[in-house]
């Protein structure tokens, strides 16, 4: 169900992207793809999607992982250790190490 979500979010952002081309902004005659609020659109929307697509990926490690050991998992619980997991680890804990 995530998979097909993100399938339809990724076709949203490649619609947007070519409406942007296309489009003519009525008062500025510039094209859409021009204007900063629609690269800042565009932008949000590829990061949301880039996370959204890496956390799945995580999740389906994390269950594939579970599975080979002979754990009972299901997306749940996954979902629910992961995000008591990412709130155990101090902020800088994220950060790549200074060396």
């Amino acid at each position: 169900l995530a998979y097909t979500s993100l399938g339809v979010a990724e076709r949203a952002i490649e619609e947007f992207t070519h409406w942007t081309k296309v489009r003519v902004r009525a008062y500025e005659h510039t094209a859409a793809q021009e204007a900063p609020y629609s690269q800042l659109t565009l932008a949000d929307a590829i990061v949301k999607w880039d996370a959204a697509h890496a956390l799945m990926l995580q999740y389906v490690r994390d269950m594939w992982d579970a599975a080979e050991a002979g754990r009972v998992t299901t997306a749940t619980t996954s979902c629910r250790e992961a995000s008591s997991a990412s709130r155990a680890r101090p902020r800088s804990s994220w950060l790549p190490a200074d060396d």
